[in-house]
C-alpha cells in the first residue's frame, strides 16, 4: 500500500488575516462566528495563491470586449491587475460600479483557469458577505458549470475550503428563503 504524503498546510499570516476579516465584518449583511470560521478556512487554504501570468479581473473585462492581447487598453489593465495578494481585489468589492473595468459579475467568465483559481477566494468571501447578491449568483453559476471548473487545480485544503464554503452558503440560503410552501422540508398548504 502506498502512503500518501501529507500536504503542507498553507497558513495566512495573522496580519493579513486580521485585515481580511475586518473588511468582511464591515461590509457583510450579517456576520457571526460560523461565517468567520468559513472565511478563515478559505483564507488559509488560498494564502499562497498567485495570479502569475493568468487573466485577472480587470483584463477579463477587456477580453469580454473582444480586445486582443496587443490592445493598449488591455495591456494597461493587465498591468493593473493584482497578481500577488487576492485580498487586494476583495477589498474593492464594495466599489462595484466605481472602478473602471471592475466587473465581477461577468469577469469570471473571461478569466483563464489561473485567473479563476486566483479569484476563487475573493468570490467565495464576497458570497459570504452577501449570499443574495449578483456576485454570489455568478459564483454559483460558475461552480455548477464544468467549463469554469475542469481546469482548476485545487489542493486538498482548497477543495475542502470550497466544499465547506459552498455547503455553508447553501445552508444559510435555504434557511433564509421562504417560498410559502415548505417549512423545514415539509410541505404545508395554506388552507
Amino acid at each position: 500500500m502506498k502512503h500518501q504524503r501529507a500536504e503542507p498546510v498553507c497558513t495566512m499570516s495573522p496580519k493579513r488575516l486580521i485585515k481580511i476579516l475586518g473588511y468582511l465584518r464591515e461590509y457583510a449583511q450579517q456576520w457571526n462566528k460560523a461565517y468567520e470560521e468559513i472565511a478563515e478556512q478559505v483564507c488559509h487554504a488560498f494564502a499562497d495563491t498567485k495570479l502569475k501570468d493568468g487573466i485577472g479581473i480587470l483584463e477579463a473585462d477587456c477580453v469580454d470586449d473582444w480586445m486582443d492581447t496587443n490592445n493598449p487598453e488591455r495591456c494597461r489593465y493587465r498591468a493593473e491587475d493584482e497578481r500577488n495578494y487576492w485580498e487586494n481585489v476583495l477589498f474593492q468589492g464594495h466599489r462595484i460600479g466605481e472602478i473602471p473595468r471592475f466587473n465581477p459579475c461577468s469577469s469570471i467568465t473571461f478569466m483563464d483557469s489561473i485567473g479563476r483559481h486566483f479569484a476563487l477566494p475573493y468570490y467565495l468571501l464576497w458570497a459570504l458577505q452577501d449570499p443574495d447578491n449578483m456576485v454570489a449568483n455568478t459564483l454559483a453559476y460558475a461552480l455548477e458549470n464544468s467549463y469554469y471548473t475542469d481546469e482548476l487545480l485545487l489542493s486538498v485544503a482548497q477543495q475542502r475550503a470550497l466544499l465547506n464554503a459552498v455547503g455553508f452558503l447553501v445552508e444559510i440560503t435555504a434557511n433564509t428563503y421562504d417560498d410559502g410552501y415548505s417549512t423545514h422540508g415539509r410541505l404545508h398548504l395554506n388552507t
